[in-house]
């Protein structure tokens, strides 16, 4: 295996960024994605609520409404979004939360809604709507890990390393590989952050055997560098 440049590796940015810039970077890397998640949820959300006529008309009109305020959310997520569409995306999510908060469709906002005011860096009014999300009994089981790692994402915009280290455990243990893999790495972060330095060279070194993806590999061998951790003596010793 190549040697590990140590020196290189420190020499590098830092990549340890700040909270509100690593949100920025990773919205923009993760719209297509965050997209994806909801038009799916939103789908689901139609099928789920349209395969009965025993439904409930409330179901049908919250769906309808959460559809209709899918566009501005979808360009607030990319970036997109003027302030005014910005503001009409948080109003109308807001408005299906209050009027169908307990629908299929209220649920989805709700996670929609949180997504966005941790985007937009309002943390603590994320941090509210989530926690509430993650203590819903009808919350369905694929979007568990969903909440609770947006939770996290809250709770450590707001410094609250040691709850967010549990939102994002918590998210990691009922989430799949993948996703697994990727929060792994979020759990690292405010490990360091907090001060937990065995704790956080566990985690990133658990990172460096399963990571999330090949290009997070200099990243999490910069971090264990700067923790006094040699990257090439983990290698060997694997």
């Amino acid at each position: 295996m190549a040697k590990i440049d140590r020196k290189k590796l420190l020499k590098k940015p830092d990549e340890f960024l700040t909270f509100s810039e690593r949100a920025v970077v990773w919205s923009k890397n993760n719209a297509k994605l965050l997209i994806g998640v909801v038009v799916c949820l939103i789908l689901a959300v139609g099928a789920w609520v349209g395969i009965g006529t025993y439904m409930e008309h409330r179901q049908d009109q919250a769906s309808e409404a959460l559809a209709s305020s899918f566009e501005n959310y979808a360009k607030a997520v990319e970036g997109k979004a003027d302030p005014a569409q910005e503001k009409a995306a948080r109003v109308s999510l807001a408005k299906v939360v209050d009027q169908y908060g307990s629908t299929p469709a209220g649920i989805q906002a709700r996670l929609a809604l949180g997504d966005l005011l941790v985007e937009k860096g309002k943390y603590a009014d994320a941090e509210k709507v989530l926690s509430e999300l993650c203590d819903e009994t009808t919350l369905p089981t694929a979007m568990r890990p969903l909440v609770r790692h947006s939770l996290g994402l809250s709770l450590e915009g707001q410094k609250k390393y040691a709850e967010a280290a549990n939102a994002y455990q918590s998210a990691m243990k009922e989430a799949g590989q993948t996703l697994r893999n990727s929060y792994r790495l979020d759990l690292a972060r405010v490990q360091e952050a907090a001060g937990q330095k065995e704790a956080a060279i566990k985690s990133y070194t658990e990172a460096v055997a399963q990571p999330p993806d090949p290009s997070s590999l200099d990243m999490v061998r910069s971090r264990l560098v700067a923790l006094g951790v040699d990257p090439a003596a983990l290698a060997k010793a694997n």
